[in-house]
């Protein structure tokens, strides 16, 4: 028989769930006696097969690889598939990873001392077992990062934060991101626009289809993004690198608050601010970046930093249609309750 789950209410018989495997996991729930009528035994639930990912991690030599660190990114961004999903190896350097469901996954390895490891497994139908033997290869070295920014007249621009992102393009056009290295320059003790700051080795993990991007930004400026091919930071104990800035297009313009998510206050002195969140509409294949500005109390921005293009407001409204365009001569206002950019 089957059971709404939807609708469950107090005073219930228990249920038994087979899992997969002849595995038997009780639990009671509540069950709607006016759909189900009196029920006289226990319902039976059969869930789908799991799928599973088994295997061993060893170095170059053979020798297993104790308490390595397997963590799993889930192309299709279903998050309650890995509440349990990170393990380390045992003793053996074996691991044992199930309760998966069908679909795409990144699998990271991290040891101290090795290189990091990326598998892409795939399960394509239910109660698959994916068997694999990791080899680890030795850790690269960390990369001393020295960035030189200028301005189009070759002037010395002070004061940049660049970091780099790692990016894992996922379904639908998704990207997970992951930042690091992060180098800065502080203007008071430099003036040659130099900013300086180290790469883990263990950070460079040649993951499968795996794309990494130099991010440079200044306010005033507009924000530096440039792909950057792992064989230039690979194995490399310093990278070295000049970038030239353009002057950014100045936006200025107001936000409404909606009352769904900041207060309309009636006391023009009760100042408030808004934090909004925006993402770059890239072209295929280009990277969709993510920012975000936080308003003056009452509700004015000035935005200095954002190249030309267009951009959607990701937050505070995830069904915000309208777009933001550099450049933009006149005061924009950004209406959170109507949902509009004019």
């Amino acid at each position: 028989m089957s059971i709404d789950m939807q609708n469950l209410t107090a005073q219930a018989p228990r249920l038994k769930i087979l899992g997969p495997g002849s595995t038997n996991i009780s639990a009671d729930y509540a069950i709607d006696r006016a759909r189900l009528g009196t029920l006289e035994r226990p319902v039976e639930i059969r869930l789908p097969a799991e799928c599973a990912y088994v295997g061993t991690v060893r170095d170059s030599t053979g020798t297993p690889v104790a308490g390595a660190v397997l963590d799993p990114i889930d192309l299709e961004f279903r998050r309650e598939q890995l509440d349990s999903a990170t393990m380390r190896t045992d003793s053996g350097g074996r691991f044992e990873i199930r309760h998966l469901a069908v679909g795409q996954y990144i699998w990271t390895v991290n040891a101290n001392g090795f290189k990091p490891h990326g598998s892409e497994i795939h399960f394509a139908t239910e109660g698959q077992v994916i068997r694999e033997d990791i080899v680890l290869g030795d850790c690269p070295p960390d990369v001393a990062l020295h960035l030189r920014s200028r301005d189009r007249s070759g002037k010395p621009v002070c004061g940049v934060f660049a970091w780099i992102d790692m990016v894992y393009p996922g379904q639908g056009g998704e990207q997970a991101v992951v930042s690091f290295g992060d180098m800065e320059s502080i203007p008071q003790l430099d003036r040659t626009g130099d900013a300086k700051g180290l790469l883990c080795g263990s950070n460079l993990a040649e993951q499968p289809n795996a794309r990494y991007y130099l991010m440079v930004k200044r306010r005033g400026f507009a924000t530096h993004v440039e792909e950057i091919p792992l064989s230039d930071l690979l194995g490399k104990e310093q990278w070295s690198h000049e970038v030239v800035l353009d002057v950014a297009h100045v936006l200025v313009g107001h936000v409404i608050p909606s009352k769904d998510y900041y207060p309309v206050v009636s006391d023009p002195t009760d100042k408030w601010d808004a934090t909004l969140k925006i993402k770059r509409i890239a072209p295929q294949g280009e990277y969709a970046w993510e920012d975000g500005f936080t308003t003056e109390p009452g509700g004015d921005f000035k935005i200095d930093w954002l190249p030309d293009g267009e951009y959607r407001v990701l937050e505070p409204l995830s069904n915000f249609d309208a777009t933001l365009r550099v450049p933009h001569e006149a005061p924009l206002t950004i209406d959170l309750e109507q949902g509009t950019i004019r």
